[in-house]
């Protein structure tokens, strides 16, 4: 680890400014990081605007923020207080407030279920550096976890969207997903990546 103006972030990636005024030194490999912290949830305010590392934030993806490591890469986050885990895409900085470790998406906080207490205590795992483009959502999602589906939210991975923007295969999920309850769309979008409860 350097303090530097610029640090390469990742070798699928770009040069990132590294953030001086908190004197952050930032890894440019991110192996063996492997700690317990707090971890929070970010959304609503920052949806729509630019990630530290030029993507648009979502609410709804699978994201996280750290101060150091490094861009795009994936993580693995576990709840310790309930042992439910999955692999984020770490995007953005921060958090720059409190003792906290990490902050996650929206969608990550209520897989994780800590939605409603705002805040918890995770194991963050580096796990490699993420490519630069490409949807890495289904794989994000199937790398969920945990004892039970997350259901208390009542939120669904598969987003009812326009049907005539697809064709084939993908229109029929479409339209079978807009009828189906949030449960089942969460259950259908498990079974599209490939996951099944016992695991």
């Amino acid at each position: 680890m350097a303090m530097a103006d610029f640090v390469p972030l990742s070798r699928a990636g770009t040069f990132v400014a590294a953030d001086a005024a908190r004197g952050q030194i930032l890894d440019s490999d991110g192996s063996g990081y492997d700690h317990v912290g707090m971890a929070s949830w970010y959304g609503g305010k920052f949806h729509g605007r630019r990630t530290a590392d030029g993507e648009v934030f979502d609410r709804g993806e699978l994201t996280a923020a750290h101060l150091s490591l490094p861009m795009p890469s994936y993580v693995r986050v576990t709840n310790l207080a309930n042992n439910r885990s999955i692999v984020l895409r770490v995007n953005d900085r921060g958090p720059y407030s409190g003792n906290r470790m990490i902050d996650v998406s929206e969608r990550a906080a209520e897989l994780l279920a800590f939605h409603r207490s705002g805040s918890t205590k995770v194991r963050v795992q580096y796990i490699s550096a993420a490519p630069r483009s490409g949807d890495d959502s289904a794989i994000l999602l199937a790398s969920y976890r945990g004892p039970t589906l997350p259901v208390t939210q009542a939120v669904a991975f598969v987003q009812p969207e326009d049907p005539g923007a697809q064709t084939g295969a993908a229109a029929a999920l479409l339209r079978i997903s807009q009828r189906a309850s949030a449960s089942n769309r969460i259950l259908m979008a498990f079974a599209a990546a490939g996951v099944t409860e016992e695991e």
